[in-house]
């Protein structure tokens, strides 16, 4: 299996496995709903933004 098709792999069930969560935990949803936004204090990294931040350190190390 290539890199792309393993990455593309990874994401997929990355995908799946957050679906799941969301059903089984509304509070593990993405979005937050308008009255929840801006509650946090100080910075929030979403879950999104981790993966995000994963696939760019996956992406340097496998050029390098």
């Amino acid at each position: 299996m290539d890199d792309e098709t393993f990455k593309i792999e990874v994401l997929s069930r990355l995908d799946q496995i957050i679906e799941l969560l969301q059903s089984a935990l509304p509070e593990a949803s993405l979005e937050e709903p308008e009255a929840e936004q801006g509650k946090a204090e100080g910075p929030v990294y979403s879950l999104n933004d981790e993966m995000q931040d994963a696939m760019q350190r996956w992406q340097q190390e496998s050029s390098n």
